[in-house]
């Protein structure tokens, strides 16, 4: 089980308002308490790999 606090749907919701636009990446780590750049990042690419499937 993932050590993560973020629950997989939160990750996905966040990681999609990167996509569409609605904040940089510092932004959106400030505005939902997320501890780093590189776990948003991780987040955003997971978020499109599970689109190409």
């Amino acid at each position: 089980m993932p050590s993560s606090k973020h629950f997989p749907g939160f990750r996905a919701v966040v990681s999609q308002e990167y996509i569409d636009g609605e904040g940089t990446v510092d932004n959106i780590i400030a505005r939902y308490g997320i501890s780093s750049r590189p776990i948003l990042r991780r987040w955003i690419i997971g978020n499109n790999a599970n689109k190409r499937t």
